[in-house]
C-alpha cells in the first residue's frame, strides 16, 4: 500500500515499511542548481570541529538499498522524483539513467507544480514553450518550440 510522507509542505509517495522508517527523521526537499527536487535527509557524522561533515542521504537511494560511493544509480521510473515507492525506482547505471529520456527531449517533470514543462534551449538559455499534464503533450509542445525556432 501507499503512504503519504509529509517532507515540508509537500508529500512524498513511499510503500508501508519505508513510512514507517522514515517517520523517524526529517527529510527535507532542497532545490539543486538543475531545479530538480530530490527528497533526503542530512547526518552529521564524526566529532569534533575538525573531524565533523555533514552527509546527505536521498530516500530514493535509501529505499532502493544503495550507499556512496557503490557507483550505482537510483532511476525514477515515470521521472517524478517524489514518487519514491519500489514500483516506480530501479537501479541502474549512468546508460540506463539516460534511457527514459529518450523520445522525450525537452521535457520535464516539475514535482513542485505537478506540470510537464515543455523547453528549447536558444543561446545557452532556456525558452519554455508550455506546460501540460500529459507527457505526450509536453513532449509535442517542445518538437513545436524546436520548429519554429530552428526552422
Amino acid at each position: 500500500m501507499t503512504r503519504q510522507l509529509p517532507v515540508g509542505d509537500r508529500i512524498t509517495l513511499v510503500d508501508d515499511d519505508v513510512y514507517e522508517w522514515a517517520l523517524a527523521y526529517t527529510w527535507r526537499l532542497p532545490r539543486r542548481r538543475d531545479d530538480s527536487q530530490y527528497v533526503q535527509r542530512t547526518s552529521q557524522i564524526g566529532h569534533g570541529a575538525k573531524s565533523r561533515r555533514v552527509v546527505h542521504f536521498y530516500l530514493h537511494r535509501e529505499v532502493l538499498g544503495l550507499t556512496a560511493g557503490d557507483g550505482k544509480l537510483a532511476d525514477h521510473i515515470n521521472g517524478d522524483t517524489l514518487d519514491n515507492r519500489r514500483a516506480n525506482l530501479r537501479v541502474t547505471d549512468a546508460t540506463g539513467n539516460v534511457r527514459n529520456r529518450r523520445g522525450r527531449r525537452g521535457v520535464r517533470f516539475n514535482a513542485r507544480s505537478g506540470f510537464y514543462e515543455a523547453m528549447v534551449w536558444i543561446a545557452r538559455k532556456r525558452i519554455y514553450v508550455g506546460y501540460s499534464r500529459s507527457l505526450e503533450e509536453a513532449h509535442r509542445m517542445a518538437e513545436e518550440g524546436r520548429r519554429q525556432h530552428y526552422g
